[in-house]
């Protein structure tokens, strides 16, 4: 198989994939916002909601790393979302330092209903996409996922960008 030139390879890396990222962020924050703004939520918070819907309970470290966000917005959006009574947490007491954050029930519907929306821009995404295509594209793209993670610079911990956040 043909390998790709350098100046090719040079296009790919610094237009084409950022502008795909890019886009389908976009994309998928503007088909969400009337499932947030019916709630008085804003783009900032969906990937939390998401990755709770997903993920289950999780730690702020956990949700920090998975997100690769700071602590200190991690801490605000999810204060921010538990006095929407969307999250809740299985502290003790408030000196507690390590405690789970999951989905109220109502923040699993919006999780549901974000999910959805989700899902749709997703497939979306691959009208006219033949099967081989998608399962080419997605192969490949873990196989740039595989490859960031075993980088050594990462002393076998991976980079953070591991896909399942449980």
């Amino acid at each position: 198989m043909a390998r790709m030139d350098s100046d090719d390879l040079d296009r790919l890396w610094r237009e084409t994939l950022p502008g795909l990222m890019k886009a389908i962020k976009m994309d998928v924050f503007r088909r969400s916002e009337a499932v947030l703004r019916e709630r008085g939520l804003n783009r900032a918070q969906v990937m939390y909601i998401a990755i709770l819907h997903k993920g289950g309970g999780m730690t702020l470290k956990r949700i920090t790393d998975a997100l690769g966000v700071d602590r200190a917005h991690t801490t605000r959006t999810i204060s921010f979302l538990k006095e929407k009574g969307l999250v809740r947490d299985d502290r003790r007491s408030e000196n507690q330092r390590k405690y789970n954050v999951s989905l109220t029930e109502e923040g699993e519907e919006v999780g549901r209903l974000l999910e959805a929306v989700i899902r749709e821009a997703h497939e979306s995404y691959l009208r006219g996409v033949t099967a081989d295509e998608a399962a080419a594209i997605f192969s490949v793209a873990e196989k740039i996922r595989a490859n960031i993670e075993s980088d050594p610079r990462f002393g076998g911990r991976g980079c953070g960008c591991e896909r399942d956040p449980r």
